[in-house]
């Protein structure tokens, strides 16, 4: 089957179509995306409050200022803060709970860990006030957001923050308009989005952290800033992109599937792809087809930052290949696996190579020891062992529930009832199946083959086959040995009968000419019967011997190219005269072109002489022989006779040797030349059959 030129059946060819199925889906799904136009700014993504969170939220700590946005978000931030805001009073009032402390070098620290205070912990400052200025702008000098010039095309908000009311107050919004009622909606948009994240980040301000009383801010940035419109191009060219990938990836999974179910699953057995694929646990595929969905989870996410953005267009369609092409083995496995549990069931490679399986055997395995080691139940007239075991258990339980356990005792008493309940009952099952193992072994060993275990009942199924298989070939030996032996007595009886008979003739006859009272016409007809006898007597030993090349394979043949239908019909020539004497009408039906076959003429011929001669003694007088002869890949030659005997035998009892259809053996024949001529139509490769149909006799040959 692995040299099959079926894509299903050849490993060679599977993995090729699953390369081209992932490399075409991969360059259209590519191609589409790149083609795809891109809506410019239609639509504001979300992620763009991811940016504006970044620059807000830089814009309160001096180690995160940003001087590489300073062209496109600009902003302006004074603080007023208690330096010493955790050693206050108002602090103190509002955190009961902290412990603090300065540390050796001057800062304050949460005081869990007792070593690293400086000093006693109950120490009430007054609050010093100072002025932070935090902008991405380089001033030399100090700046009021509410003052500093800010450019009227920019979107822009002043304003300040009440750390203790957790309030925003808007001073001044700019947001530039002009004609275009597309580009004034988007910009107000942007406005919103801004201060949305705002607000978020000013209310994530801790003021148990830092002291921060109030913020007086300014912000401005441009409606067609950069890091708009990558987002804007960012967010739109991921949706579209995955959007394709992934309906590319469903097309192919699709196909693939196709593929996998119009696969015959005997076939499948014998292809080394499916071989490879099922050599893996069910657990492994699931794990690995889990991390493969959590890997394109992720990946849009992942792309979001500006670093892999910019490999998007190299990294996206190797991705994509590599999903499509693990994607399609899983499905192969997972078609494969179904078909499998549907034709083999629990020996299917899903269960054998299942590591949750495999744990639950040795689990059963080890209680199974267990068993076996206590005796419990396999006695076959015991059950006091296995309800001991099983009160005791019972009673193990309810104590432990109401000693140890607290809570839900009844619960859990409850649930180990039922355990212990299943796993008796279920090894209960294994016991009775083993008790019926033993009866039926018992009784092959005293010599009766007739039981057999219940295989579909019975646990142990392996086991089972085994000993009724054992069971079915002891009982077969035994009858062949029986017939064996009734044969070899029928075939010294045939023997000794067919070669005394002729031989008992030779003597008298010869004692008769040799008394010298026995007239000359006398002697010449009692010569005659000697002579008679004596071919006869040489026939049934030439008989023998041929036979007996037969049984050891020992027939010599010198095959030549011969037509069959010629060699046919001089047969039928040499026998003609003598099948009419006895009123054996031929209906012959040959073919009018030749039936040439690799043939020894000579065994061949014999193989017929043995047919029409069998017909000769055999066949009722005054009814029809039809011989017909046809050729389609095989040359069949087919002679039917109405039998002059009663036939209460079977076919294959016919062709055993010194067997004739004239039971009471008055005719003439050794009753070795059917089974002469199917030993010859073997040694050359044919096939010989005999079909009895009450008194209709029918001989099948075939070349």
């Amino acid at each position: 089957m692995e040299q099959s030129k079926d894509i299903r059946y050849n490993t060679k060819l599977i993995w090729t179509t699953i390369f081209l199925i992932s490399l075409i889906a991969t360059l259209i799904t590519t191609f589409i995306t790149k083609n795809k136009e891109i809506s410019n700014l239609d639509n504001l993504p979300s992620s763009i409050s991811q940016d504006f969170y970044s620059f807000i939220d830089s814009s309160l700590y001096k180690d995160n200022v940003n001087y590489s946005i300073n062209e496109e978000f600009d902003y302006y931030v004074r603080s007023y803060k208690i330096k010493n805001y955790p050693f206050t009073q108002e602090y103190k009032e509002k955190y009961p709970n902290n412990v603090v402390a300065r540390d050796n070098s001057g800062e304050y620290i949460y005081g869990y860990n007792a070593s690293e205070l400086k000093t006693n912990q109950d120490i009430t400052e007054e609050p010093v006030f100072i002025t932070n200025y935090l902008s991405n702008r380089i001033l030399t000098e100090d700046f009021d957001p509410q003052k500093v010039d800010l450019d009227k095309n920019d979107i822009f908000v002043r304003g300040f923050y009440e750390i203790d009311t957790e309030n925003i107050n808007i001073t001044e919004k700019n947001i530039p308009l002009n004609s275009s009622d597309k580009y004034n909606k988007q910009t107000k948009k942007m406005y919103d989005y801004f201060i949305i994240t705002l607000k978020d980040v000013y209310g994530n301000i801790n003021p148990s952290d830092n002291g921060i009383k109030k913020i007086n801010f300014a912000y401005s940035f441009r409606p067609d800033a950069d890091f708009i419109s990558k987002s804007v191009y960012r967010d739109d060219y991921l949706y579209n992109a995955f959007e394709v990938m992934l309906m590319g990836i469903a097309i192919s999974m699709f196909v693939v599937a196709v593929f996998a179910i119009v696969t015959n699953y005997r076939g499948a057995k014998e292809v080394s792809f499916y071989l490879g694929i099922s050599r893996y646990p069910l657990e492994i595929v699931v794990i690995a087809v889990g991390l493969w969905m959590a890997s394109i989870s992720t990946l849009g996410s992942t792309f979001i930052v500006d670093n892999f953005f910019k490999y998007l267009d190299i990294i996206l369609p190797i991705a994509q290949f590599i999903a499509i092409l693990t994607a399609s083995i899983a499905v192969y496995y997972l078609i494969y696996g179904i078909k499998s549990v549907y034709n083999e069931g629990f020996k299917s490679f899903v269960f054998e190579k299942s590591i949750i399986v495999k744990i639950f055997k040795a689990i059963k395995k080890g209680v199974l020891n267990i068993l076996s080691r206590t005796k419990i139940g396999l006695d076959a007239t015991d059950y006091k062992k296995y309800i001991i075991a099983y009160a005791a258990l019972m009673l193990l339980g309810f104590i432990a529930c109401n000693t140890v356990v607290h809570y839900g005792g009844e619960i859990v008493f409850i649930l180990w009832f039922v355990l212990v309940t299943s796993i008796f009952a279920y090894f209960r099952e294994h016991i009775k199946s083993l008790r019926e193992i033993e009866s039926v072994t018992d009784s092959i060993a005293k010599g009766d083959y007739s039981l057999k275990v219940d295989e579909y009942n019975n646990k142990f199924k392996k086991i089972t086959d085994n000993i009724n298989n054992i069971s079915n070939n002891l009982n077969t030996a035994v009858e062949k040995a029986v017939k064996s032996e009734r044969m070899k007595t029928e075939l010294i009886t045939n023997v000794s009968h067919d070669l005394k008979t002729p031989l008992t003739s030779i003597i008298n006859y010869s004692e008769l000419i040799n008394c010298g009272k026995t007239k000359d016409e006398d002697i010449k007809e009692y010569a005659k019967i000697i002579n008679e006898k004596s071919h006869k007597l040489k026939n049934i030993i030439e008989d023998l011997f041929e036979i007996s090349k037969a049984s050891s394979n020992n027939i010599e043949l010198h095959l030549e190219n011969l037509d069959f239908k010629s060699l046919v019909s001089q047969v039928i020539g040499e026998w003609e005269d003598k099948l009419e004497e006895k009123g054996l009408d031929l209906i012959i039906n040959l073919p009018e072109k030749s039936v040439m076959k690799e043939l020894d003429g000579n065994k061949t011929s014999r193989v017929l002489d043995n047919l029409f001669s069998n017909i000769e003694k055999y066949a009722l007088e005054n009814t029809r022989v039809y011989v017909d002869l046809t050729e389609d890949e095989k040359a069949k030659l087919i002679i039917k006779n109405i039998s002059k005997y009663s036939l209460n035998i079977s076919s294959e009892e016919l062709l055993e040797r010194f067997t004739r259809g004239d039971s009471s053996r008055n005719t003439q024949g050794s009753g070795l030349g059917l089974s002469i001529a199917s030993s010859l139509v073997a040694a050359q490769g044919g096939k010989f059959k005999l079909d009895i149909d009450g008194d209709l006799f029918k001989t099948i040959v075939e070349f």
